[in-house]
């Protein structure tokens, strides 16, 4: 069922360039010691990092010159068209605030599927 859906999308103008949602083979997950592998021991960093920031702003807290910067130059490296970023899922209310946090303005453009025709 989700295989059909997600081929469906094949004909949606996206801003997902790099995908093409033809699923011609079944793909293996392996989950790897993160001791092994240095790129998952920075996603790890970098996720915690967001998951905490983003969680000060829901619980309103103050938050740090520098954690500020650190979060907008993370999102400062995001490059749609090649699919890098941080995929961050939450309600409009919180991407508004973080947006905010570094001068920039929430657009649905930004992040969603562009599905008119």
């Amino acid at each position: 069922m989700y295989k059909k859906t997600l081929e469906d999308l094949k004909h949606v103008k996206q801003y997902a360039p790099n995908s093409d949602y033809n699923f011609t083979t079944k793909g293996d997950l392996a989950f790897e010691n993160s001791r092994n592998n240095i790129g998952i021991q920075v996603a790890d960093m970098i996720a915690g990092f967001s998951m905490r920031y983003i969680k000060d702003i829901v619980e309103g807290k103050t938050i740090s010159k520098t954690k500020k910067e650190i979060f907008c130059k993370l999102q400062n490296l995001a490059n749609i068209t090649e699919g890098l970023g941080i995929n961050i899922v939450t309600s409009e209310k919180v991407m508004n605030s973080l947006y905010k946090t570094c001068n920039k303005s929430f657009s649905y453009d930004l992040v969603y599927l562009n599905i008119k025709s």
